[in-house]
Parts: C-alpha cells; structure tokens; sequence
C-alpha cells in the first residue's frame, strides 16, 4: 500500500489521501468479491485511473516549481493565482469556493489591468481585450465554422444570418471562414473567395457588411486565406511546391 503501490511528487501533498484511499478501496472489494483474484483485478481497474489522474496532477505541479522563474516577474496577484492553480485541480470556480473575497481582488485587479473600469468584478474572460486598434469587449472568441454556402465567391444571406446570431450571442470577436485569394484557389466551389463581382457587390442584403450597425460593432470579421490554395494571386501553379513526400 502507499508508495509501494503508486507515488505521486511531494509539491501537492496528496501521498498519504492517496494511501489511506487504496487501502478503503481494497478493503471494500476484498469484502464484496467472491475471492482474493477477483478483488485485486477489481481494485486495480477502479484505482488505476484515480492513480492516474493525482500523478498527473502532480506532474503539473512538479513543472511549475522546476519552470519557477517564468512566474518571479509575475504581479503578486498573478503570481499567486498561478502557484495556487498549477496543478489544474483547482479552477477558476474552485477558487471562488475556497476564497471568494481573495478571487474577487484578483479579478478587479485583471479587470483593472485591462482596461475595464474600476471595480469592475467578472470573470476574465469577460475582460476587455486590445491588440493595437483593434478593440474587443470581451474575450470571447467564435471560431471558423465553414459554411460552404457561397454562390460565385460571394457571401449569400445565409452567411448574412449565420454571423449575425453569433455577433448577437455577444462574442467579442467572430471569426469568418477561410476566403480563398481567388476563385480557382477555393476548396470547394461553394467556398467564399476575392472576385471581383464579390468585391463590386455594394449595398447588396448578401453582403456581410450589410449587417446593422450595432451587429458590426459586436463583431469584427477576420479573412483566413485558404491555406491549400492552389494558385498564387497571379495565377500561376504552384502545386508542385506542395507535393507530398514519397519517400523515393
């Protein structure tokens, strides 16, 4: 029993839970199982996963104390935040649970640091957020999701409602799928692309900049570049470049 049966490092301070844990464990099974064999495989599949996920949990700590001097330049605040989550047993919420009134400076002091008005209490990712003019209100970000639903490279109105529901949802940025450079570059041919009829489109209901004022300013829309595009904007070939290795 104990470390002669699974050890965890000693920075989360688990090794004798870990200990009297098994043996509860062993002593249940050798009690409701018909013989010894039986227990012991039975005992062994149930712990091995709780094993695992406490020595994982001490990994995590073990390398934050090894990697300590990434963290000495840290704010106090951060810097705490950081020892008491490293082993990543502890969340955000947990935290709330153990200390509210200590997690509640620490997230005025984030808000604060990012721009946010004083006292201002909510969870980080709810934080402002600014890289150079670009401004979100908070830190929520909606991925790419390709639609494939554009007709001659242009954005249709199902784009149109697609994007508006989740600028309306109140992320702070929404990304837009992979427009390809131009057509002959898209993946498929339902795929949005630079045309020149997509380009000319103006005050079309299709177009994405057509959404509502207010529904624009909810949501900054980012062009991703096919990244398997075949052709170069001169359209010359270039697929050749990108051929897979053979291994002859």
């Amino acid at each position: 029993m104990g470390d002669a049966a699974a050890t965890a490092h000693f920075s989360i301070g688990s090794g004798t839970k870990l200990a009297m844990e098994s043996a509860v464990s062993m002593a249940d099974y050798l009690h409701s199982e018909p013989d010894m064999q039986a227990a012991f495989a039975k005992y062994e599949n149930a712990r091995r996963t709780e094993v695992l996920r406490l020595q994982s949990a001490a990994r995590n700590s073990m390398e934050w104390f090894e990697d300590v001097e990434r963290y000495l330049h840290l704010d106090p605040v951060q810097f705490n935040y950081s020892l008491l989550t490293r082993s990543q047993r502890i969340s955000h919420e947990n935290l709330r649970l153990r200390d509210k009134t200590w997690l509640e400076g620490a997230e005025a002091w984030f808000q604060h640091l990012a721009g946010a008005a004083d006292n201002t209490i909510r969870r980080p990712m709810f934080a402002p957020f600014r890289l150079r003019d670009l401004r979100l209100k908070n830190r929520v970000v909606v991925s790419p999701m390709a639609q494939y639903k554009a007709v001659n490279g242009s954005p249709t109105d199902w784009h149109l409602v697609h994007y508006g529901e989740r600028a309306k949802g109140g992320a702070g940025l929404v990304c837009i799928e992979m427009t390809a450079s131009v057509r002959k570059a898209a993946l498929r041919r339902a795929a949005p692309a630079c045309t020149r009829r997509s380009t000319k489109r103006r005050g079309s209901a299709s177009s994405i900049s057509s959404m509502p004022r207010p529904m624009r300013r909810s949501a900054v829309s980012l062009v991703i570049p096919a990244p398997k595009a075949r052709r170069n904007l001169a359209g010359t070939r270039w697929t050749r470049h990108l051929r897979p290795a053979t291994g002859r």
